[in-house]
């Protein structure tokens, strides 16, 4: 007997009727088979954006990005997801963002056992895009949880940054 395959797809998008739209039909699509016979069915959802520890899996085997253009957060997210299997439509692995980022080269060397720090991507501390007001996909950091995977002391630093520009160390809770 066959067992149902399902194909995760996540959805970056604003809230627009094009992305609610899209995620509404994907999930009413019926099953069907693949070449061999087996029954497949999609499951589709918006991506949370939040704190993302870049040992996680991916959750996702296709995400379509309608928004991390406007999210510098998502690029580093997506790019160690595409790294790590999800296929992604508008891919953001291209040259002028891999080439910069040090979250996805983090992730990379971590994937082939090379020692890096206890490494976790958090969302923009503020948020000045004029569409982003309309975002409802953001949740709330955890940050108990990010204090006991990093601990104290640790650094604070922007993902694109390059000569040490905006890092900060940090000491305890209340500083991060």
């Amino acid at each position: 007997m066959n067992r149902e395959r399902v194909i995760k797809i996540g959805i970056l998008h604003f809230n627009s009727p094009f992305g609610k739209d899209l995620l509404v039909r994907l999930n009413q699509t019926e099953p069907f088979f693949d070449k061999d016979g087996n029954p497949v069915r999609l499951e589709a959802e918006h991506v949370e954006l939040a704190e993302f520890d870049i040992d996680s899996p991916t959750p996702y085997h296709i995400i379509i990005d309608r928004g991390s253009h406007t999210l510098d957060l998502s690029i580093g997210i997506f790019n160690i997801l595409a790294y790590k299997g999800a296929h992604i439509i508008n891919n953001p692995c291209s040259f002028h963002h891999f080439n910069d980022r040090k979250d996805l080269g983090y992730a990379m060397i971590r994937v082939l056992g090379i020692p890096v720090p206890e490494t976790i991507i958090l969302p923009l501390q503020t948020i000045s895009h004029p569409g982003i007001k309309d975002f409802r996909y953001f949740k709330f950091v955890e940050w108990e949880k990010i204090q006991q995977k990093i601990g104290f002391p640790c650094f604070l630093k922007p993902s694109a940054g390059k000569s040490g520009s905006g890092v900060s160390l940090v000491h305890n809770f209340n500083e991060l």
